[in-house]
C-alpha cells in the first residue's frame, strides 16, 4: 500500500513538473511565428512617389492635341518623426519636419497660323516646388495602417517651353514665387522598414506664369496667369530607417 502511494505521488509530481515547463495548460497551442518584426514608426525616412496632377486655373493654351492642365505628377521627401507620442482613443499622435520636392511636367503642340502658314510647334510646361514641411502622423494601435498630413511653405518655379515661329529657335518662360502645399497620405506597413503610400495634395504658387494662345499670331505674350493650384493623386513607397 505504501508502495503504491508512493508511486502516485511521484507520478503526480513528475506530471506536475512537464505541466510547469509547457508553460501551463499541456493543450495551449503557442501563436505561430509569422515573421512580423517590430514595426518603426518614427526616426528618419524617404518617401517617392508617382501619379497624376491636375492644375486647378484656367490656361490660356493654343494645344490641340492635349492640355497642359493635366499630366504627370511625382514627389521625393525626406521626414523625421519624434520618438515622442501623445495618445488618443484611436492611437499615437506623433509630430515632425521634414522637406519636399514635387513636379508636375506636360507636353503638347500648339497649332495657328502666320503668315497663311499652319505651324505646330512642340511645348512643354513644368512646375516644380521646394518646401520644408510640418508633419502630424496618426498610427492605428496596429502599426498597420498610419495617416500623415503634411504643411509647407516655399517656392513654386514653372516653365513653359516653346519655339519660336519666326526665327525656329527654341525659347523658354521660367518664372518662380512663393507656394505652399498641403498633403494627406495613407501608409500601409508591409515590412519593419518599408510603407506602401497614397496621398492626396493641393500645391499652390504665385508665379506670375506667360503662355500663348491660338488668337495670337504675333506669338506676343497673354496676360500672367498669376495664381496656379494642383491637385495630385500619387502612389509610392516609404523607406525607414
Amino acid at each position: 500500500m505504501d508502495k503504491r502511494l508512493l508511486i502516485l505521488t511521484f507520478l503526480y509530481l513528475s506530471a506536475t513538473a512537464v505541466h510547469a515547463d509547457n508553460g501551463g495548460d499541456g493543450n495551449t497551442q503557442h501563436t505561430p511565428d509569422l515573421g512580423f518584426e517590430e514595426k518603426v514608426t518614427s526616426g528618419h525616412a524617404v518617401q517617392a512617389t508617382i501619379g497624376w496632377g491636375i492644375i486647378k486655373t484656367s490656361i490660356p493654351n493654343a494645344w490641340t492635341d492635349s492640355d497642359p492642365t493635366s499630366g504627370f505628377d511625382w514627389s521625393v521627401g525626406y521626414s523625421w518623426i519624434a520618438d515622442k507620442r501623445h495618445d488618443t482613443f484611436l492611437g499615437p499622435l506623433q509630430f515632425g519636419t521634414g522637406f519636399l520636392y514635387s513636379g508636375y511636367e506636360k507636353g503638347g503642340q500648339e497649332e495657328f497660323i502666320y503668315e497663311d502658314r499652319l505651324f505646330k510647334p512642340d511645348a512643354r510646361f513644368t512646375w516644380q516646388y521646394f518646401a520644408p514641411q510640418f508633419i502630424t502622423k496618426f498610427v492605428t494601435y496596429s502599426k498597420v495602417w498610419s495617416f500623415q498630413l503634411n504643411v509647407g511653405a516655399g517656392l513654386a518655379v514653372s516653365d513653359y517651353r516653346d519655339v519660336e515661329v519666326i526665327s525656329k529657335s527654341n525659347r523658354h518662360n521660367t518664372k518662380a514665387g512663393i507656394g505652399y502645399n498641403v498633403t494627406l497620405g495613407a501608409c500601409m506597413n508591409v515590412t519593419k522598414h518599408l510603407d506602401v503610400i497614397g496621398s492626396l495634395g493641393l500645391t499652390g504658387g504665385r508665379i506670375g506664369q506667360t503662355f500663348y494662345n491660338r488668337q495670337n499670331p504675333s506669338f506676343t505674350q497673354t496676360d500672367p496667369t498669376k495664381f496656379c493650384h494642383r491637385l495630385s493623386l500619387n502612389i509610392g513607397f516609404s523607406y525607414k530607417f
